[in-house]
C-alpha cells in the first residue's frame, strides 16, 4: 500500500512522440528518476489526456512542432493557472 501512495505524489509527465523508439527511451529515463510518465503518438490523444491529469511538463517530438495548433499550447497555459 505504501507504494500506491508514493505514485500518487510523483510529478506527471506527458511525452507525445510518433517515434517509438524516443518514447521507449524517455519514458524508461523519466521513469527511473521518480516521474510517472504517460505517452501517447499524437497531439489529439495528447491533448486528451493532458486535460484528464494535468501534467506538469509535455515533452514533445521536435517533428511534431510545425504541427502543433495552437489550442494545445492555450490549454496548457489554462490548465496550469486553474489546476
Amino acid at each position: 500500500m505504501p507504494i500506491n501512495i508514493f505514485r500518487q505524489h510523483r510529478t506527471r509527465l506527458l511525452v507525445i512522440s510518433k517515434d517509438y523508439g524516443v518514447r521507449d527511451s524517455l519514458v524508461t529515463l523519466l521513469t527511473g528518476y521518480g516521474y510517472f510518465v504517460d505517452y501517447v503518438e499524437n497531439m489529439h490523444e495528447g491533448l486528451i489526456k493532458f486535460r484528464e491529469f494535468k501534467h506538469a511538463v509535455a515533452i514533445v517530438d521536435v517533428h511534431s512542432l510545425p504541427h502543433i495548433p495552437a489550442h494545445f499550447f492555450k490549454a496548457f497555459r489554462i490548465y496550469q493557472r486553474n489546476p
